[in-house]
This record gives structure tokens, sequence and C-alpha cells, in this order.
């Protein structure tokens, strides 16, 4: 069974899901949760970054990264950018696993089958993936579901491990490792 980390990287925290691919082609969710960046063991001692036990290290790791859009970039899509520089820098080196650099637009076009989608749409692609209905596929406190508690960034890594999960063509992604 496949472990993927899927990473959407931020300004100063990085939202991360760990999800596992059981023999039926479901993707289980193992854990989720946001960690700054600063506490992936990027410029300390190599502890395992979102405290993912060994049993839990991934196989494949896919990680959101910036792609030209033919316009200017600010300081933030730079921020951004040296994050993803060393997030995939950290986790090559403590996991040798395969890294693959995953854009917005593939993840729009995997998730929703168009260039236009937003934020809200991929969301509701995510929840759809997991059950028919919220109900289902977040739940409650009292009876949650499979992506209870996922939140922010937490989506955005969720949709960058399913698009790399249901694309049958790893070669269209960037592989860094």
């Amino acid at each position: 069974m496949t472990r993927i980390l899927a990473i959407d990287p931020g300004l100063r925290e990085s939202g991360w899901i760990l999800l596992r691919r059981t023999p039926d082609e479901r993707l289980d969710v193992l854990r989720h949760g946001i960690t700054p960046n600063k506490d992936w063991g990027l410029f300390g001692p190599p502890e395992s970054p979102a405290k993912l036990t060994p049993s839990m290290q991934p196989d494949v790791v896919a990680i959101e990264y910036i792609a030209h859009m033919g316009v200017s970039a600010g300081g933030d899509v730079l921020d951004s950018m040296f994050w993803t520089g060393r997030l995939v820098e950290r986790l090559s080196k403590l996991w040798r696993p395969a890294i693959y650099g995953i854009t917005r637009m593939q993840v729009k076009m995997a998730m929703c089958g168009s260039p236009r989608a937003r934020d809200k749409d991929i969301r509701a692609a995510c929840i759809e993936w997991y059950g028919p209905d919220r109900s289902r596929s977040i739940g409650t406190k009292a009876s949650p579901g499979p992506l209870y508690g996922v939140k922010s960034h937490i989506w955005s890594a969720l949709a960058v491990g399913l698009t790399l999960s249901q694309t049958q063509d790893r070669g269209a992604f960037r592989k860094f490792s």
C-alpha cells in the first residue's frame, strides 16, 4: 500500500496530509496538520517532519509548486517558492521518496476539469471524493468522517494528493527526486 504525503507550502506554515492507497484503490487519510515551516527540521537537527513515525514514512511526496504564469511575481510568491525548494531538499534527504511537483492548474483540471475552478470548487470535489455529501466525508465531532478536522492549507494539500493519485501519467508532473 502506497503512502502519499501531500503538501501545500505556505509563507510561514505548510498544510500536509498523509494518505494511504488501499488494495481496493481507496485513499485513507492517516494524518493531517499544519506545521510551521521552521518545524520541518529545515534549519536544525534532522527530526522527522510533521511528527510522522518511521512506519508512516511516505513512498511518494506530492508538493504544490508555482508554475510560470506569464506575469511578474511578488514577494509572497517568491517566498512560497523558497519554502517549496527547502521542503523538497529536506524530504529528499530524510526519506528519499519520489517527489513530484504539481501545479495549481494541474489540480484544477484533475479535480474539476476546468482551468476556471476556484478553491470552493476544489474543496467540493475533495468532499465528493470521500462521500456523497459533507455529512459522510467530514462528519461531526460525535461521528467524524475521514476528512474531519481538515481545514485551511490542508484542503489544498488533499487536492494535490488526490491529483497525484488519480493521474496515471506521472510524467505530466515535475519530478524533483
